[in-house]
């Protein structure tokens, strides 16, 4: 049976210009872990939270 894969290696495999979308249950938790990652990484990603649609968008911007 194939591992799950976790939201944090998903944002820590993301190159430049992915996306990904989560629901708005896992905010912060994304969040938290898009800021630590900045941190360890020297990289950047930035956060767009959809109220309608109840999901948060993560983008790796550099």
């Amino acid at each position: 049976m194939a591992k799950k894969q976790t939201f944090t290696s998903e944002l820590e495999q993301m190159k430049v210009g992915d996306k990904r979308i989560y629901p708005a249950l896992r905010c912060t938790s994304v969040r938290t872990m898009a800021s630590t990652l900045s941190f360890r990484f020297n990289r950047k990603y930035s956060t767009e939270i959809d109220k309608d649609k109840r999901v948060i968008t993560v983008i790796r911007v550099e």
